[in-house]
């Protein structure tokens, strides 16, 4: 794993909160709006809150390193699929078409 910066390392700027509040839009460094509160119904909500059957990600799929590096270890080493990666690689169905790195590598 990565080193994990401490609170101090990533603390906010001194003058965010004037910035946000000048700012025109309806920003906010302290609140994280609900889907709900943007509008959406219990139904759309309950749409995207489970895992689409059709998927072609790897069974229960997380974000972050510690799933990534899994991922890795999974694609490369337990399943040994590099090898046939050039082939595989553009196929869309099944976890096991292509490596499915680029989640985590967009982060």
């Amino acid at each position: 794993p990565l080193f994990v910066p401490s609170s101090d390392e990533l603390a906010m700027p001194k003058d965010a909160e004037d910035i946000v509040s000048d700012s025109k839009c309806h920003a906010s460094l302290t609140y994280m709006p609900k889907l709900a509160d943007l509008g959406y119904s219990k139904d759309d909500i309950a749409s995207v809150s489970t895992v689409d059957a059709r998927t072609a990600m790897p069974q229960n799929y997380r974000g972050g390193e510690t799933f990534a590096l899994q991922r890795v270890q999974d694609y490369i080493w337990d399943k040994d699929l590099l090898k046939v990666y050039f082939d595989t690689r553009n196929g869309m169905i099944g976890s096991d078409y292509s490596t499915k790195f680029a989640p985590w590598l967009a982060h």
